[in-house]
């Protein structure tokens, strides 16, 4: 039976240069080819027409699913294939929609099944960009080290990444399609002030236009900035909000490490001009006394001044100060005790700098020397060498009643501050050594004039 081309909307759209348009009978046999068929693969129509279409529609390609499609349109069911690849005559790749339509008899038979082929390789080629593109920004979004949420015009959650689930212990997926509200509840009890953190989101919600960053404090200590920002179109719509949360903890740490070392350094630097102001050793113990309480939140204070030039080590204490109970001591000189019986012996020997917070009494019996009210003991105790170059000179203790009472940068300030110390000793030492040999030089020339005159 002969192909019917009569109807004139199937003239028209025979006719189209813009759709192929093809007809196959149940013999998988081309009937025709039209103009819009040609145009997209390239082939005439008296080189196709009763020809099978693997030789030119699926030319190189796989043609199971345009034969499975084609075998459920002579079953009478109109079937639609998407993104079907294949080449033209000139071997170049196609992406096809194909529409396939069965044509019936009047009882209802399929005679004929027509293909209508759209080109969709520009838009197969877009779509795929923009697939990859996208996974290109999803891989963004979850690898920076910033938190990033994105709400709507009407404060829904359209996407929040992996490092906003970290930051607030979230998961993102769970807050995705929730009201900010909802998730603000849930995290408002991780700030040090929910109250003003729930204000300022509500002062914001006011204002779509607001840009600006600010800081938030975490009840574990974390300082968090957060910036945000509108989303708009190009044509100024509002899109939404976008906010982002930076952990700026370490960096806050790291500041306030160097503003605290600075300070240092210019305390270390008004005591060593201050020290070497004083003369005498009573002067220094008391500059060196005040210096330290008033830098450092001890409880008590010790002074010792390390020997070595008999054959036993000695360790003298010259000074002995608790601040909560007032009491002061300053020793005679002279008064010695072997260093091996000193808590002293360790960081004379070893030149370094000892800080216990919360010491076992009886791993460190020996460093729990009460004084005044002798039934409290240190908690917190910092010793540190009084080194001139590589000798030492001493041993500075500052001790405290409450644990946990000195950091780890305390403990370095300490040092430098016995540093000093040692060297104003060691001047002041010097300077009494000449001192007391002019003092002896000055005796014998007496002496020796008085004897003259006698003779």
């Amino acid at each position: 039976m002969a192909f019917d081309f009569s109807g004139r909307e199937f003239q028209a759209l025979y006719a189209a240069n813009e759709i192929a348009l093809l007809g196959l009978s149940r013999e998988c046999v081309i009937l025709f080819w039209n103009r819009g068929a040609k145009a997209l693969f390239g082939f005439e129509a008296s080189e196709v027409v009763g020809k099978p279409p693997g030789e030119s529609l699926l030319a190189g390609e796989d043609e199971g699913p345009f034969k499975e499609a084609l075998a459920l349109a002579f079953q009478g069911a109109t079937q639609q294939l998407h993104e079907q690849r294949t080449f033209n005559r000139f071997h170049e790749p196609l992406y096809v929609d194909c529409d396939f339509a069965p044509t019936k008899d009047e009882k209802g038979a399929v005679l004929h099944v027509i293909v209508v082929c759209r080109d969709v390789t520009r838009a197969f080629e877009v779509g795929k960009l923009l697939v990859n593109t996208g996974e290109r920004l999803e891989a963004i979004f979850n690898s920076t080290n910033d938190g990033l949420l994105l709400v709507d015009p009407d404060w829904r959650i359209l996407a929040a990444n992996r490092r906003f689930g970290e930051i607030f212990n979230l998961e993102p997926a769970k807050v995705v399609g929730k009201s900010d509200l909802e998730v603000r509840r849930i995290v408002m009890s991780q700030f040090r002030e929910p109250e003003q953190f729930m204000q300022e989101v509500d002062s914001i919600m006011q204002r779509w236009d607001f840009t600006g960053t600010q800081e938030m404090w975490l009840t574990d200590g974390r300082l968090i900035e957060r910036y945000t920002a509108p989303v708009k179109d190009q044509a100024g719509n509002n899109l939404g909000r976008l906010w982002v949360f930076h952990d700026a903890t370490l960096q806050y740490e790291a500041e306030m490490a160097l503003e605290t070392q600075l300070l240092h350094v210019s305390s270390l630097y008004a005591l060593s001009r201050e020290l070497t102001a004083k003369l005498s050793l009573e002067d220094l113990y008391q500059v060196l006394f005040e210096s330290v309480s008033q830098r450092l939140n001890l409880d008590s204070f010790f002074i010792h001044l390390y020997h070595s030039e008999s054959e036993n080590e000695e360790i003298e204490t010259v000074m002995l100060v608790d601040r909560v109970d007032e009491t002061f001591r300053r020793f005679e000189p002279g008064r010695r005790i072997p260093l091996s019986q000193s808590f002293c012996e360790p960081v004379v020997h070893q030149k370094k700098p000892i800080l216990l917070n919360r010491p076992e009494p009886k791993a460190h019996e020996a460093l729990l020397q009460p004084f005044g009210n002798v039934k409290r003991r240190s908690r917190s105790l910092m010793f540190v060498p009084m080194l001139d170059g590589e000798r030492v000179i001493g041993v500075l203790s500052a001790q405290s009643y409450t644990p946990d009472a000195f950091a780890e940068n305390e403990l370095q300030f300490f040092a430098g501050i016995a540093n000093q110390a040692a060297l104003a000793f060691s001047n002041a030492h010097l300077i009494e050594e000449l001192r007391n040999k002019n003092e002896e030089l000055l005796r014998v020339s007496e002496e020796s004039l008085k004897a003259k005159r006698k003779s």
